[in-house]
């Protein structure tokens, strides 16, 4: 992967661990780099006390696996954390978050705890981040969360039961040499 002009991409080969003070110190073999790169790296070198991680694996949760052609981002863990908090972890698996063509209905029905519902559909909103195919449903009934009904948590418990069945799946970006072609359908009424 070439690294873009704002971002700004190390290697080990590019670090040197010397000997500052009697305390350990990283310098960087600044002919590798970039020249503006290497200036704002030696401006915080200065300021900041830093050090090569490495590639990164997890952040906030979020999952990434890297290589020189794609990067593939997922919750895997945060969902079986999700599903093991909520008790759902041994449910049966179902093939689509919502049943097509169900309509819930703000009023009626049995109430149920709105703390819990909400820490939820909470939950699901961040597993949204890598899981697209979730944001419609998620969306839908968290419009329902300051009331929410028997029905209501059925609806989520029925998106919980799709994550259980789905939790490999995340956003892969692949870098490709050709460009970029966006193709978009859509409905206009004249």
């Amino acid at each position: 992967m070439k690294p873009h002009m704002n971002m700004l991409t190390l290697s080990m080969k590019d670090w040197i661990p010397s000997q500052l003070n009697g305390r350990a110190a990283i310098t960087v073999n600044y002919s590798t780099l970039p020249l503006a790169c290497a200036m704002n790296l030696k401006k915080m070198m200065i300021e900041f006390d830093m050090c090569d991680p490495g590639r990164m694996k997890h952040f906030l949760g979020v999952e990434v696996l890297q290589n020189s052609n794609e990067i593939f981002i997922c919750q895997r863990r945060y969902a079986r954390e999700v599903l093991a908090r909520f008790a759902m972890a041994s449910s049966n698996v179902v093939k689509n978050p919502i049943v097509p063509g169900t309509k819930l209905k703000k009023e009626g029905g049995t109430k149920v705890d709105t703390t819990l519902f909400k820490q939820v559909v909470g939950s699901l909103m961040y597993l949204i981040v890598t899981r697209p195919d979730l944001m419609y449903v998620v969306s839908i009934i968290s419009s329902y969360m300051s009331r929410p009904t028997m029905s209501h948590w059925l609806a989520v418990k029925r998106i919980m039961r799709h994550v259980k069945g789905t939790t490999e799946l995340g956003i892969l970006y692949k870098k490709e040499e050709s460009s970029v072609q966006l193709l978009a359908f859509t409905d206009m009424c004249s």
